[in-house]
This record gives structure tokens, sequence and C-alpha cells, in this order.
């Protein structure tokens, strides 16, 4: 079992590769902010500093590139 120090830089990891795994899943920026309800500056101010993103943004963000 995953100790909690273990699921927080799993987690952080995570953010920090958010920008090389949005672009595998080959949508487009406009179509991810769209859907999130985000501003094309807050997104990419969220893209250009990964530790920004809310547990909110993460979990609606992988709703729509889990598709």
């Amino acid at each position: 079992m995953r100790t909690p120090i273990e699921i927080i830089r799993e987690y952080e990891e995570l953010r920090q590769q958010l920008p090389e795994l949005i672009k595998a899943t080959g949508y487009r920026d406009m179509y991810i902010f769209d859907k999130l309800k985000m501003t094309k500056s807050t997104y990419y101010r969220r893209m250009a500093h990964p530790d920004t993103w809310t547990t909110e943004e993460l979990n609606k963000l992988f709703e729509v590139i889990k598709n």
C-alpha cells in the first residue's frame, strides 16, 4: 500500500506532466479550455505553471481528455 507521502509525490509529478499528457491526446488547446469553461489566459497560465491547477480543475480536465 502506498503511503500518503508517495501519493502526494505522484500527484505532484502528474501535475508537472500535464502539458505532455494533454499534448499526447491530440486535442487542441481551444477545445480543452472551452470544455473546462476556462479563459484562454487562465489555461495558458496553468500550462506554464502546472502546480497552479486546482484539484477541481484536474478532475474536469481528466474527464475531458479520458475520452
